[in-house]
This record gives C-alpha cells, sequence and structure tokens, in this order.
C-alpha cells in the first residue's frame, strides 16, 4: 500500500514538472512602461511598498519614499519602520518632510504637494488604535494622476 502512494507521487510529480518547466522557461515579456501606467496597474500589491529607483537603485527625487535607506535619511518619525521593508505606510510627519524635496523635483508648490499628503492621509484604526499613516504608493498614485492633469 505504501509503495503505491510513493509510485503515485513519483508519476503525479513527473508529469506535473514536464508541464511546468516549459512555462516557467518561457519567462515574462518585458515592456518598458512609465511609472504612472505602472502604479495604476499595479492594483494586487497596493498592500506592499514599493521602490521608486532608476535603473541603477538611486532613490528618484519626485517619488515619496516609504523606507529611509532609499533616501539616505533616518528620521525621527521613520525609525519604527516596517523592518521588512513592505509595509507601504509612513508617518504623516515623515511624508511632510519629504514634501520640500518632491515639491522641487516636479515644479509644484509646497502648499500643493502638502494638500495631497493631507488628502491620502489615514487616521488611527477604530478611531483610537495605531498612529495615523501614510499609504505611500497612493500618495505617488495621486502624484502621478496629477501629473497626467497638467
Amino acid at each position: 500500500m505504501r509503495g503505491g502512494r510513493i509510485l503515485s507521487a513519483i508519476i503525479f510529480n513527473a508529469i506535473i514538472i514536464v508541464a511546468l518547466i516549459p512555462l516557467a522557461l518561457r519567462g515574462v515579456r518585458y515592456r518598458p512602461a512609465s511609472a504612472s501606467s505602472i502604479l495604476g496597474r499595479n492594483l494586487l500589491i497596493t498592500l506592499v511598498g514599493q521602490f521608486f529607483t532608476d535603473a541603477d537603485g538611486v532613490a528618484l527625487p519626485e517619488w515619496f519614499r516609504f523606507c529611509p535607506s532609499a533616501a539616505g535619511e533616518i528620521p525621527a518619525g521613520a525609525v519604527t519602520a516596517s523592518a521588512s521593508g513592505l509595509d507601504p505606510h509612513i508617518s504623516p510627519a515623515y511624508a511632510l518632510q519629504q514634501v520640500p524635496r518632491v515639491a522641487a523635483a516636479r515644479d509644484l508648490s509646497g502648499a500643493t504637494v502638502r494638500a495631497l499628503v493631507e488628502s491620502v492621509e489615514q487616521g488611527r484604526d477604530l478611531r483610537f488604535l495605531g498612529e495615523p499613516t501614510v499609504n505611500v504608493l497612493n500618495l505617488n498614485l495621486e502624484l502621478a494622476k496629477l501629473d497626467s492633469s497638467r
């Protein structure tokens, strides 16, 4: 009885592997796209932080950053950032600290960018749990929309 289970598992795995390896080797086709179109299409990963860097891994100044190490600075409001680097939320203070850089890089007024930060700020859960946060991906999506409307 035990030998039958083992033989069944071997046959099943042989069939699956033979079918999946050719699919895996085909890979995914690369298509260059603008940052705003990529952000708009990535709806399935909105809960995961994004890196906004150039081809050399240098952080782009026109986007908000969720990871202090990507910015080359560690402000007090970002010290408690996600250790995995996957949490897309930052403190409102850290977002506001980035406003002058983003506004200058995009040739926008600081007031316009500050208002955008405040519009996507999320309050405490159940009004008393945790701290207010800003979802960086949502904030960058709003920046991309602002660019397309100009």
